[in-house]
């Protein structure tokens, strides 16, 4: 990936996304699939209260946008959840 690429990122579990270091994204939209989701960043450490309420079933689509890189990464919790997000690469 290089400085304006698009970035594309689906998940089908509970998980987290988190670029390589030294790589920053903006995130432009988040959504989520079949199930329940809660969407947001992390460190590793300290989730609790940092999380979008996708508190129905999808499809959902927001366009919140979001800046991660790699010590406050993409992250989505819920069951079996399908959720990502698109966005562009700024360095």
């Amino acid at each position: 990936m290089a400085v304006g690429d698009i970035v594309n990122i689906a998940l089908n579990s509970a998980t987290s996304y988190q670029p390589a270091a030294g790589i920053e994204i903006l995130i432009l939209k988040t959504f989520n699939g079949t199930t329940v989701a809660y969407i947001g960043i992390t460190d590793g450490a300290i989730t609790a209260n940092n999380y979008l309420d996708y508190n129905a079933a999808g499809p959902n689509e927001i366009g919140n946008k979001m800046g991660i890189t790699n010590s406050l990464y993409y992250s989505t919790v819920a069951a079996l959840a399908t959720s990502g997000f698109t966005g562009i690469q700024l360095k």
